[in-house]
């Protein structure tokens, strides 16, 4: 009775108690994001060759990609890469074989939305965005990491 009628809320409990198993499942998106020069990023029209290095050097198991102006426009991850490998692949620029319109979520959503957006749909990123830009991403080992799950 005393938490509704002060207006306590879920946020307000993680916020004084972060360590706890309550903590950890009402932990934000934008808790356990990568951002800025972790966030492999990259046009839509970048070279394969950039494609990989940047996939590679980011280590996050994919790319995603912005058209011209800084919109998420697709994702490439290193399963889709696999699926689309051919002797011309690297002939190919990143919209060529992105996948168009990814599942995205928002920085303020509870990471337990994160974890299931990327159960169902079968996959271990999300990109963040705001106003459709691209803010961060989130790959499925920071949930499981974070203790979310």
């Amino acid at each position: 009775c005393l938490i509704e009628r002060n207006g306590f809320t879920k946020d307000d409990f993680n916020n004084r108690h972060p360590g706890g198993k309550l903590g950890s499942i009402l932990q934000k998106v934008s808790d356990l994001m990568h951002t800025d020069a972790e966030m492999p990023l990259l046009n839509e029209n970048s070279a394969m060759k950039d494609v990989l290095l940047e996939m590679t050097s980011k280590r996050l198991g994919c790319v995603g990609f912005t058209d011209n102006n800084n919109n998420l426009s697709g994702i490439l991850t290193d399963g889709d890469l696999r699926r689309c490998l051919s002797k011309d692949i690297m002939q190919k620029k990143a919209c060529d074989v992105m996948t168009k319109y990814p599942k995205t979520i928002s920085k303020n959503a509870i990471a337990t939305a994160a974890i299931k957006i990327m159960h169902d749909k079968k996959i271990t990123n999300l990109f963040v965005v705001e106003d459709k830009k691209p803010i961060g991403v989130i790959h499925i080992h920071d949930l499981l990491n974070s203790g979310v799950m």
